[in-house]
């Protein structure tokens, strides 16, 4: 088959040729069948590049509807704006959403479509938007030809000098996101009733256990309803804490510990100068199955030093100091307190206490998933060593 390049020519030769025959009429059999042989080859070529038209031409009609179904019936919107927001294009997918007539909106300004608390920001996006721009997106709602919204997310490009735009329906997202704040609100008020009452409850207990003291016991009941308080105080802090704060999964235990500690030296401390507080703690954000633990853990300790580390008219005791720590080391969380009074008994073994207090502590750390170090001398420390359970508080 002939090239395209070359066909006008052979045209031309062929038509001068089968002239020169018909003007010769003494031109032989040979020369006249030669030149028919010619004209029904170049017959069949036409005839071939013919199909060859008419199939590139019916492949040319299927991709082009192909891309107009593409365009028309895609599952997102797309229209084309000019730099001065005015509708030049869009497909029916999008005039379908908006319920209106395709024809109807082009030429329109896009902005009146838009409900008005969206206008300034679409405003303000159309105008930073320009040929330097190469993608931006943006959010907003769009009326209905009903008066419902739709809200919609729009990708666009700059592109051949106008704004080519994918919209996408995000109205159920939007609903969801909705449906899930208020679902979060509820539960938040509702965690927060919670904490409240349980907090209240706790201040009922330490009420009535204030009037129970107050009947004549001898001093080791007294011991133990005052022990019983501290307890109950330590536990309903948190829960005031956590009612305080927007994050109920847990607490800063450095923050908590410090607070308990300055609560249980108001309540327990024998005199304003007798014995002083010294904190020493990171900050910590902690899960509040293990926040409890070691708040209970401080309060036994730190009862306990006041208890038995000062006793009243002891001699040859300097000012008397508590002190509580809480360090990160590999990982693991170090919860001490420890004094400088009169120390502990020589031979001191925990298995042998009869001390509920300590006793309380040591299954408390267990219950921390860590161990109880107890350190003897002059300035004796009882720490609590256990791996956190983290959490992320807000900021």
């Amino acid at each position: 088959m002939s090239s395209p390049v070359d066909k006008p020519d052979r045209n031309l030769v062929l038509r001068a040729a089968a002239e020169e025959v018909l003007s010769c009429g003494s031109s032989s059999e040979t020369d006249a069948q030669c030149m028919l042989h010619e004209l029904q080859v170049h017959q069949i070529e036409l005839q071939m590049q013919n199909e060859a038209l008419r199939s590139t031409q019916n492949e040319l009609e299927a991709s082009r509807e192909s891309y107009v179904n593409l365009y028309e019936f895609a599952p997102v919107g797309y229209i084309t704006l000019s730099l001065q927001g005015e509708i030049e294009k869009l497909n029916l997918t999008l005039a379908t959403w908006l319920d209106l007539e395709r024809d109807s909106l082009i030429g329109r300004d896009f902005s009146r479509l838009l409900v008005p608390e969206d206008k300034h920001s679409w405003l303000s996006f159309i105008t930073r938007f320009g040929e330097n721009s190469h993608k931006a997106r943006i959010e907003l709602g769009l009326h209905r030809c009903d008066g419902t919204v739709i809200q919609v997310r729009l990708d666009c490009v700059f592109q051949q000098g106008s704004l080519q735009v994918a919209v996408t329906d995000v109205t159920a997202r939007k609903q969801a996101d909705t449906d899930l704040l208020i679902a979060l609100n509820e539960k938040t008020a509702l965690l927060k009733e919670v904490h409240h009452r349980v907090k209240n409850n706790l201040q009922l207990v330490s009420s009535l256990l204030n009037l129970e003291a107050q009947r004549n016991f001898d001093d080791a009941v007294s011991s133990v309803l005052s022990d019983m308080k501290g307890r109950i105080h330590s536990m309903a802090l948190l829960h005031e804490m956590l009612y305080q704060t927007d994050v109920f999964a847990g607490v800063d235990l450095g923050d908590y510990i410090t607070k308990l500690a300055v609560q249980v030296f108001r309540v327990n401390s024998p005199s304003a100068s007798a014995v002083s507080l010294e904190v020493d703690v990171v900050s910590l954000p902690l899960d509040i199955s293990q926040a409890l633990p070691c708040g209970l853990v401080v309060n036994e300790l730190l009862l306990n030093s006041l208890k038995h580390g000062f006793p009243v008219g002891e001699k040859g005791v300097p000012k008397g100091v508590v002190r509580l720590e809480l360090v990160l080391l590999d990982g693991l969380a170090h919860l001490a307190v420890s004094d400088n009074g009169v120390g502990l008994a020589a031979g001191f073994k925990l298995s042998e206490q009869a001390s509920l207090g300590l006793i309380l502590v040591s299954d408390l750390a267990r219950q921390l998933g860590g161990r109880l170090h107890i350190e003897t001398g002059l300035s004796p420390s009882f720490k609590v060593i256990f791996p956190p359970k983290g959490i992320q508080l807000q900021s």
